[in-house]
């Protein structure tokens, strides 16, 4: 099986935040979230109504970059999460599982399996164990997700790996990189409005804030 599914009763698919929920967050008005969203701050995804829809994570990830307060407020529900070349079964899975309760996962062991379930734009975050998936394959998956507008606003977290991965993995645009599951479970977090990063998180606002 390509992907495993954890454990966690899974809730109804989510419809991300509407223009009004995050005009609400924010304090401004409809016209000013899509002006924002015309020119490139914001990334959201129309539905088939043409409706505006926002993951979680891109407004977290909206509203730390221009200094808004409240980020913590969206952080209530568990995040939706795939991950990539990593196992929940065995001994060594029993440790990530253990990492990761509470949070609704799809254990994806290849980019391709991933891919289909990544595609259908309702998971929050993708994370990526850089010990496992290499090369360039792993960054120009990080390239596609950012591209599609269904998959825009996903936070990508890569794990594991040595630091010269890590480092390339955020170059090509993810949201964070992390040494262990425990460091990747605070980001996980983090992303969604969550508790603070431990001190060894790396994020690509830290990076480009050196």
């Amino acid at each position: 099986m390509a992907c495993e599914v954890n454990g966690l009763e899974r809730s109804e698919p989510t419809r991300g935040l509407t223009s009004g929920d995050l005009a609400r967050a924010l304090g401004v008005d409809l016209k000013t979230i899509h002006n924002w969203v015309q020119r490139g701050h914001l990334c959201g995804r129309r539905t088939a109504g043409r409706h505006l829809r926002f993951h979680r994570t891109e407004a977290v990830r909206f509203m730390r970059r221009f200094g808004y307060e409240g980020s913590a407020l969206l952080g209530g529900a568990p995040p939706r999460v795939v991950s990539v070349g990593i196992s929940g079964a065995g001994e060594r899975g029993s440790s990530w599982r253990a990492a990761f309760r509470g949070f609704e996962v799809d254990w994806c062991q290849t980019l391709s399996a991933a891919a289909l379930h990544v595609a259908l734009g309702e998971h929050e975050v993708l994370l990526v164990h850089l010990g496992r998936v290499t090369g360039p394959a792993a960054l120009e998956f990080v390239d596609a997700v950012r591209r599609y507008s269904r998959t825009c606003g996903m936070a990508i977290i890569g794990v594991g790996g040595s630091a010269a991965a890590r480092a390339a993995f955020l170059e090509a645009g993810a949201d964070a990189a992390a040494r262990d599951e425990r460091a990747a479970r605070a980001m996980v977090k983090w992303t969604i409005g969550g508790a603070a990063l431990p001190r060894e998180a790396t994020t690509r606002l830290a990076a480009a804030e050196r």
